[in-house]
């Protein structure tokens, strides 16, 4: 792949495309998201814990659901610690937690994962190298977990909107916050497709036809 490992990656390389990611799952609302990015041909990557939320072993069918819709499973560690806080050994058991798990539901693991909290230092980037990782930190953060409330949401909104009249293309959002599901995801495919934008997945938009 021409994409490095163990360096932060923030934006696509392709011209043209978005790339929306959703963080956390999965979780009792990834198959109605999946339902509506269906009904609108829209593609996301998701990058998943193996235990945060929910179980991971409980999704095993949203997640090959996932892949036969053509989006992409990154990883998001198996239970969502902080690395930058965590020792060599202990970053590379956060990260092949889940891959065992995802050998056991799909056969194979990803070469993508986004670290939680968007939080790496230099020992865990060398740690992510050594495991042949592309660590995907993005451009386009809707900070929704922060906003989860009404008026919140709004805010999440303009993060999204703003986002795309700069440019952006590396979308963050989470899919387990229930104003995230209630409606930030449907103003985010409303204003895809009012747009006219293509979504792609994230190894897609960096060019790259190996994303596991």
């Amino acid at each position: 792949s021409a994409v490095p490992f163990g360096l932060q990656i923030y934006s696509c390389t392709l011209p043209g495309v978005i790339a929306p990611g959703f963080d956390d799952g999965p979780w009792i609302y990834s198959e109605d998201i999946l339902n509506r990015m269906e009904a609108a041909g829209i593609k996301a990557t998701w990058f998943i814990n193996g235990a945060n939320k929910g179980n991971i072993y409980d999704y095993n069918s949203t997640l090959l659901r996932m892949v036969d819709m053509g989006h992409q499973i990154g990883s998001h560690t198996w239970s969502h610690k902080n690395l930058a806080t965590l020792t060599a050994d202990g970053v590379k058991e956060e990260m092949l937690l889940l891959e065992e798990a995802l050998v056991n539901i799909l056969g194979y693991f990803p070469y993508y994962m986004r670290p939680p909290f968007l939080s790496v230092n230099a020992v865990a980037l060398q740690a992510l190298k050594e495991l042949q990782y592309h660590v995907i930190i993005g451009d386009l953060n809707t900070k929704d977990w922060q906003y989860q409330s009404e008026s919140g949401i709004e805010t999440a909104k303009k993060l999204f909107t703003d986002g795309l009249d700069l440019g952006r293309t590396i979308i963050e959002a989470h899919e387990q916050e229930e104003w995230t599901h209630g409606v930030l995801i449907d103003f985010m495919i409303q204003t895809i497709q009012a747009r006219g934008l293509k979504t792609v997945t994230v190894a897609e938009c960096l060019q790259d036809t190996q994303p596991y």
